[in-house]
């Protein structure tokens, strides 16, 4: 997935999860990185902390499975989430969005979640997964602004060189947008934390209560 480098994309219909089937392509050795697969509906999309997110009318879904030597070589992998998710966000911005990424992996219009990112490792892999709502019918949740250009989207992330993308630089983006985050909450162990009490630390872990929290949603 470096730039100038052929990505394989396996399009679908349907899936139970882009996410749960590239995992099991790369574990059988039926497919390698980078690739990445994206599907017009899921019947078992993964959500945050483990929810269904699938069942909207529209939706760009997604997986991509890079290795870990085509990262930047200062990213955390705990921050993977909200690496990945800020850089989409920032393209999506570029096509005239609205959308803002909650910490630490939430895709947001205004006050609605509009999709999400979840990271897992295997083996050598780093494999992302992005959801977003391109018409809910579902007022429940939000969706990617009807003005907003969507051909092509999924090719211009892909494109990215992400190696040369470096953390540093991404988060200190984010980081400039955190603000967005007041009157919001992160779910820890069961428990809400309300973020605009807790300090974002240099690594994309908050410091809350006197104690270190990472992004629950980096999986191994």
């Amino acid at each position: 997935m470096a730039k100038g480098c052929d990505v394989e994309i396996v399009f679908f219909d349907c899936l139970d999860s882009t996410q749960t089937w590239l995992v099991a392509q790369l574990r059988q050795n039926a497919m390698q990185a980078p690739c990445a697969v994206c599907a017009k509906r899921q019947t078992h999309g993964i959500g945050s902390r483990g929810n269904a997110w699938d069942n909207v009318s529209s939706a760009l879904l997604f997986s991509f499975a890079l290795p870990k030597a085509a990262l930047p070589h200062d990213l955390p992998l705990h921050a993977s989430a909200l690496y990945f998710g800020w850089l989409f966000k920032d393209l999506l911005a570029k096509q005239g969005s609205r959308v803002w990424l909650k910490y630490p992996n939430d895709l947001y219009v205004g006050a609605q979640k509009a999709g999400g990112v979840i990271v897992q490792v295997v083996g050598e892999n780093l494999v992302c997964g992005i959801g977003l709502n391109l018409d809910s019918g579902d007022s429940q949740y939000g969706a990617l602004e009807p003005h907003v250009r969507r051909d092509g989207l999924l090719e211009k992330y892909l494109a990215k060189d992400f190696a040369r993308i470096s953390w540093k630089q991404t988060f200190s983006n984010y980081r400039l947008e955190f603000a967005n985050n007041e009157g919001f909450s992160f779910h820890h162990k069961g428990a809400l934390v309300p973020l605009k009490d807790a300090e974002l630390r240099d690594d994309g872990t908050l410091f809350y209560n006197g104690e270190i929290l990472f992004n629950a949603r980096f999986e191994t």
